[in-house]
């Protein structure tokens, strides 16, 4: 699995189709506004397996003084356990490493 956190050089459809392969379509009801949210958050990770599609995400927001909250972790289910070990220690150290880098 890799851990990536630059989301703008992904095809934002993947973002969108994992939110609806979750049952998150309140957040894809208007693309306009969940695009404006990615641009506002502060941290964005993605999961991805070696074939380079989406698995999981994490996003967050900070002020980088003395808040971080974990707005998202999203991860989509896999009948091949082997292509999703790894996301919940990923989700655990996202929240972890941002929160000691920027808190």
């Amino acid at each position: 699995m890799k851990i990536r956190s630059d989301w703008k050089a992904i095809d934002f459809t993947n973002i969108i189709g994992l939110y609806e392969s979750v049952g998150w379509s309140a957040y894809t009801k208007d693309i306009t506004e969940l695009q404006k949210a990615f641009e506002n958050t502060t941290y964005v990770l993605l999961a991805l397996n070696e074939n380079g599609d989406l698995l999981g995400l994490t996003r967050s927001v900070s002020d980088d003084s003395s808040i971080h909250y974990l707005q998202d972790i999203i991860a989509i289910w896999i009948d091949d356990i082997s292509s999703i070990i790894g996301i919940p220690s990923w989700a655990r150290s996202t929240i972890i490493l941002t929160t000691k880098l920027h808190c």
